[in-house]
């Protein structure tokens, strides 16, 4: 996986992205396999990045997935509440954003639930 990102960049990610990052993914796989029905081989986000801070995450506008991606995007309103910085070129506020930790490539989405299941 590319770690060289920049703002209007392409970005196709899957559940395995995590795995090329050289870290450890044992608790991600773990994640999808006890909480979500995806298929790993099939699923994908692509998109272009709109957002990026080098030392914390980098957004993607969803631009196609396949359906069972769904529960890792996040809606306009709730990217903005993460990222103060953050400004929405596309008025919709149904357009859908992944986030992703950028020195893991995993989904901010993983971050949020890990830390309610652990409460």
């Amino acid at each position: 996986m590319n770690t060289n990102f920049k703002i209007g960049d392409s970005i196709c990610w899957t559940l395995r992205c995590p795995m090329d990052t050289g870290l450890s993914f044992k608790d991600f796989t773990d994640f999808i396999n006890d909480y979500t029905d995806i298929e790993v081989e099939d699923a994908f986000i692509k998109g272009e990045i709109i957002y990026y801070d080098e030392s914390l995450a980098l957004v993607v506008e969803v631009k196609e997935m396949t359906q069972d991606m769904f529960p890792f995007t996040l809606f306009t309103n709730e990217v903005k509440s993460r990222f103060s910085h953050f400004v929405a070129k596309n008025k919709d506020p149904y357009q859908r954003y992944l986030c992703l930790d950028t020195k893991s490539m995993t989904s901010l989405f993983y971050y949020d639930l890990a830390r309610i299941a652990v409460a």
